[in-house]
């Protein structure tokens, strides 16, 4: 009997390119590969019962506990925060052909005021991206019951050799949704913006074990 598999898709860390290239991979929410159970299914019951008000990044805490019992195992990727958060000012650009004249078409931001800007974007409506602020939380929610990390951990710096490990096969690791940097991400930024970054996500940082060009050091999966 094969492994099944759950993918929890933190955004910005390769998520759409596994999920590209892991078809047999369930992915959390997009769809459920188990009897093709569907992202509501996977979903705890409330006011809303179809599901609709829940953005596409679901963490593992929202899932119904019923339905993760029918998988063998789960894994999400993390990434460092530093270079995370310059993938994700770039990521308006990526969708922003396919945006036009929608609320997402906002004139884009400069890099200063993106990073400025973190402790007050929820409530800013000018907001160039208006991406959902789910995107800025920490890794460690989405993969998180109480205290305890729920999912195996892989690293987004060691991807393909991660995966292929992990899935015990070579992976052709396909490149969706890939942001373009000007420069090296560590380029970008002052100290002071550094320090930021360092205190905007200090959990991830301390559990990982991240440093300003490092991926995770610590508490990632190992075979």
């Amino acid at each position: 009997m094969s492994t099944r598999t759950l993918f929890i898709h933190i955004p910005k860390n390769a998520g759409t390119s596994i999920s590209a290239s892991c078809p047999s991979v369930a992915t959390s929410p997009r769809y459920m590969n188990d009897k093709m159970l569907s992202v509501e299914s996977m979903l705890p019951r409330g006011p809303n019962e179809n599901g609709q008000a829940f953005h596409k990044h679901i963490p593992f805490s929202y899932l119904d506990k019923r339905k993760i019992e029918r998988f063998d195992r789960a894994f999400a990727v993390v990434r460092n925060p530093w270079e995370r958060l310059v993938s994700l000012y770039h990521h308006a650009d990526a969708i922003k052909p396919r945006v036009q004249k929608t609320w997402y078409d906002q004139e884009k931001i400069s890099w200063d005021d993106f990073v400025n800007r973190m402790d007050t974007f929820r409530i800013d409506p000018t907001y160039y991206w208006r991406h959902p602020y789910d995107q800025w939380a920490s890794q460690l929610d989405w993969v998180s019951i109480g205290n305890k990390v729920k999912c195996d951990i892989l690293r987004y710096e060691h991807i393909q050799s991660d995966l292929d490990s992990y899935f015990e096969t070579h992976i052709n690791l396909k490149k969706e949704n890939v942001g373009v940097y000007e420069k090296h991400y560590t380029e970008y930024y002052t100290e002071e913006q550094k320090e930021k970054v360092a205190n905007w996500f200090r959990v991830d940082i301390s559990y990982w074990g991240f440093s300003f060009a490092s991926g995770a050091t610590k508490n990632y999966w190992i075979p």
